[in-house]
Order: structure tokens, then C-alpha cells, then sequence
């Protein structure tokens, strides 16, 4: 996937924080080095979209599959965007591949 194709919802900021904070935490990174990752986001991911563009959808697709709206938001963003999904939640692709969204 190219880097000009990414796209995201909002919810990824938060997720990427947790994961800087982790390794600030876990002693592998700096909190200096950590914190110059953050305005790096928006060159890798260059299109993240207000959550609430795919809230409905995602709440669909949430009861549908019996799974989180947080990994929902994502898939909702990918059928939206006529993209496709990325994730290395290996349950959820496999839901997702024995769903009606399995194009995505």
C-alpha cells in the first residue's frame, strides 16, 4: 500500500498515542523522541477522517458482526473510501472476510 493511500478515522490519533506512551513506558523511547513522532502522523496517514462521518455505519456493522465499533470505524472508513482494510487483528479479518464487507 502506498503512503498516499491510507486513510483513517480520528480514533487512529489516540491509538498511536497509547502505543508511543508504551514505549516511553516500557523504556524504548524517550519521551523527547516519542513526542517527535506525533506531528509525523499526519505525513503517514495522509487522509483521517472525523470519526463521526462513519458513526452510523459502524454501529451497524458493530451489532452485525458482534464486535467493537472501534474496529468498526476502521472498516467503515475503508467501505466508504472504497478501500481496504488494514489490520493486524487477525480475529476481526476474519470476521470481517465471512461478512458481507469481505471486499474490503
Amino acid at each position: 500500500i502506498a503512503r498516499q493511500d491510507l486513510k483513517a478515522p480520528d480514533v487512529i490519533i489516540p491509538e498511536l498515542l497509547n502505543a508511543l506512551r508504551k514505549a516511553v513506558r516500557d523504556q524504548r523511547l524517550t519521551m523527547e523522541l516519542a513526542k517527535t513522532c506525533i506531528p509525523k502522523i499526519a505525513l503517514a496517514i495522509p487522509t483521517i477522517s472525523p470519526s463521526v462521518m462513519w458513526a452510523e455505519q459502524a454501529l451497524e456493522m458493530s451489532v452485525a458482526l458482534r464486535h467493537h465499533v472501534h474496529d468498526c470505524l476502521y472498516l467503515a472508513n475503508a467501505v466508504e473510501m472504497d478501500s481496504t482494510l488494514v489490520t493486524a487483528d487477525e480475529a476481526f479479518a476474519a470476521t470481517v472476510t465471512a461478512s458481507a464487507w469481505a471486499s474490503h
